[in-house]
């Protein structure tokens, strides 16, 4: 009777108080089963730190980069501005050397060059910015000629000291200059062989010179009324190309210099093609001026146009630096543990890689301006789900493992099932 009675008050009831007793027995083994966030952030840490290793190593040998042109160029040819470019491209083909200026290229025939910028000026542009190689004396008597609007290209060979070679036959910095002529460096930067940076100025060994797509902006921002400037800080920081208008530069007027020739010597009849503009004069028939860039082989002087469209829309973004990188991916990761803490982990588990996809996009254009770099943000999600996965997974065959020791217990003391513990496994 003795034994009944033990067995029969052992029995939870149904009802009342004694309902609250077994939920409340219960409920502290339900919190021992879900690990604290804190459990989970210190087990994954480890994990953390190699996939944010690896995460830096890949990026830096080049493994991301195809995934990167890839998205970019999609992005690029998805998101075209719907406004057509305030930038105006006058191009001496090749056509144009051999008609124009009688296949001469170097220097350019002279006269032919003066009379092209003559029928530039005629359009009434309200900024130019020549991107040809005018070092020699044939083009001093260029000097004269009232081009308060032209900006020069000056090219320079960088080393141990940067030599910067001549403007219209002359040495133009200030301290030398007889006449103020405005010129800028040429300046963009290659990664990895892919021409992604510019900066507004450069060091040089005779001060701080500005760049030729910055001494454009400056020259816009005093004579070009008609286009809304942004408000910019020259600096030489590394700052990205936003190429915009995919490869072939569509929404930008790109036009041969014979034409222009033709247009002046009419009398320049509708001047809408260049009036107000800002124009590039360049040419094509200088096939060493192409340079890879992430929407692929562009000419130099189409790379400088983006970079002053970049500018018009309130300049490039600087890359992001290694703390700032560091901080954002180590972010992302607590966000994934919490989403793993907050559900169940099947729910969690289904809603990761969506959450890990958003996430690295969401980053990426934060960081970069541009949907591209995503994957430099999943490796180290990646590495934290693996790691929750791999928790998860041992757990349950720990749970396996007491729940088959306890029925074999169970039957060798004539006890049916297990604890409450193995029950809730």
């Amino acid at each position: 009777m003795a034994r009944k009675r033990i067995r029969r008050n052992a029995r939870p009831t149904q009802t009342g108080d004694g309902e609250i007793e077994k939920r409340s027995a219960s409920t502290p083994t339900k919190n021992k089963q879900k690990k604290s966030f804190w459990q989970r952030l210190i087990k994954a840490l480890p994990l953390m730190m190699l996939a944010l290793l690896f995460t830096f190593l890949l990026n830096r040998a080049g493994l991301f980069s195809e995934l990167e042109r890839m998205f970019l160029d999609i992005q690029m040819r998805t998101s075209m501005p719907a406004e057509d470019s305030n930038v105006v491209i006058v191009d001496i083909d090749k056509s144009d050397l051999a008609q124009v200026f009688g296949g001469q290229r170097s220097p350019l025939q002279p006269a032919a060059f003066e009379r092209l910028i003559d029928a530039v000026a005629g359009g009434e542009p309200c900024a130019v910015g020549v991107d040809i190689d005018t070092g020699f004396e044939q083009f001093g008597h260029l000097r004269s000629k009232p081009l308060g609007n032209f900006v020069w290209v000056r090219d320079f060979r960088s080393g141990e000291n940067i030599s910067m070679q001549p403007v219209l036959g002359v040495d133009p910095f200030p301290s030398t200059a007889q006449t103020p002529i405005r010129w800028g460096l040429p300046r963009t930067i290659a990664e990895r062989g892919i021409t992604r940076y510019y900066t507004r100025s450069i060091k040089t060994t005779d001060g701080i010179a500005p760049s030729f797509a910055w001494s454009i902006l400056e020259t816009a921002r005093e004579r070009c009324s008609g286009i809304k400037l942004p408000e910019l800080q020259a600096n030489d920081e590394m700052l990205t190309i936003g190429f915009s208008r995919g490869a072939d530069g569509e929404g930008r007027i790109r036009v041969p210099a014979s034409h222009i020739i033709k247009f002046a010597d009419g009398g320049w009849e509708n001047k809408d093609l260049l009036k107000d503009k800002i124009v590039l004069v360049s040419g094509s028939f200088v096939t060493e001026d192409t340079r890879m860039t992430p929407l692929g082989m562009m000419d130099g002087f189409a790379i400088n146009a983006n970079v002053i469209e970049t500018e018009l829309r309130g300049g490039g973004v600087k890359p992001p630096g290694a703390v700032t990188l560091v901080l954002l991916l180590a972010f992302d990761s607590v966000l994934l543990m919490a989403l793993f803490h907050l559900f169940p982990w099947r729910k969690a588990a289904l809603l990761s890689l969506p959450f890990i996809l958003v996430l690295s996009f969401v980053c990426s254009f934060f960081t970069y301006w541009s949907f591209s770099h995503w994957a430099f943000f999943a490796p180290v999600m990646l590495g934290v789900l693996a790691t929750e996965m791999f928790d998860k997974a041992k757990d349950f065959f720990k749970k396996q493992y007491k729940k088959e020791i306890s029925e074999a217990y169970g039957e060798m003391t004539g006890q049916a099932g297990g604890t409450e513990d193995e029950k809730e496994i």
